[in-house]
């Protein structure tokens, strides 16, 4: 099916499976089809870019979490694998995920395979040394690379006196990444950079702040 027919599919499940009553999402306010629009459009505005990198591939998602890019990605066609460290998310993943997906819980079992894209959203930020991270995720027998990361907020009006790089924001363990220092390690590893302007600001839960997401998109040579 198309992205468009996958992100439709993927909204009528889990909306209905989690977000739609979450206790959480209705507390805050919090409006599920924007919470996964948001989502989807970290699958889908790399893809309107890069198509070629999502169309009868085998994925493998990095930081599958919850499942919702990881059921995207399998809807369109693609042969996906999901890989999440935290043993907590697994069997909520194994749940959501299409029929065929394969899920994975350890860096040996993803070694052990090959794969022509690498979908990581999100994750990167969560590092604590998110270049020597970036770099080893090259261990990986793949082609293409499609890397989501945020690299600032915006605050309308300065709310509540906060500065982007807060940690009452940020939180203590997110780090902002310098898309140099990314193409620092990409020109060092000889890899072709097929994107790496694409950008996009991104409502969040908490009000008045945005995420700045951004796409690299890299292709081993």
């Amino acid at each position: 099916m198309t992205i468009d027919q996958s992100i439709s599919e993927y909204k009528t499940f889990f909306g209905e499976k989690f977000y739609n009553t979450s206790p959480y999402f209705i507390s805050n306010n919090i409006d599920p089809d924007s919470y996964m629009t948001r989502l989807a459009d970290r699958v889908k505005k790399p893809y309107d870019v890069y198509p070629a990198a999502f169309t009868n591939k085998r994925v493998l998602d990095i930081g599958a979490s919850s499942g919702d890019q990881s059921f995207i990605l399998s809807t369109m066609g693609n042969s996906v694998t999901s890989f999440d460290l935290n043993e907590a998310v697994i069997p909520n993943l194994t749940e959501t995920v299409p029929a065929g997906v394969i899920v994975l819980d350890n860096i040996v079992g993803v070694k052990e395979n090959s794969y022509d894209t690498v979908f990581c959203s999100a994750v990167i930020t969560q590092q604590a040394n998110p270049y020597v991270w970036f770099e080893s995720l090259f261990d990986i027998d793949f082609k293409t690379l499609v890397l989501i990361y945020f690299d600032g907020y915006t605050i309308p009006n300065n709310k509540n006196g906060l500065k982007w790089w807060s940690p009452d924001v940020l939180g203590e363990t997110t780090s902002l990444i310098e898309k140099a220092s990314l193409l620092e390690v990409c020109s060092r590893l000889g890899l072709n950079v097929i994107e790496s302007e694409l950008n996009w600001q991104e409502n969040v839960a908490i009000e008045g702040i945005e995420y700045i997401q951004t796409a690299l998109i890299v292709e081993k040579p």
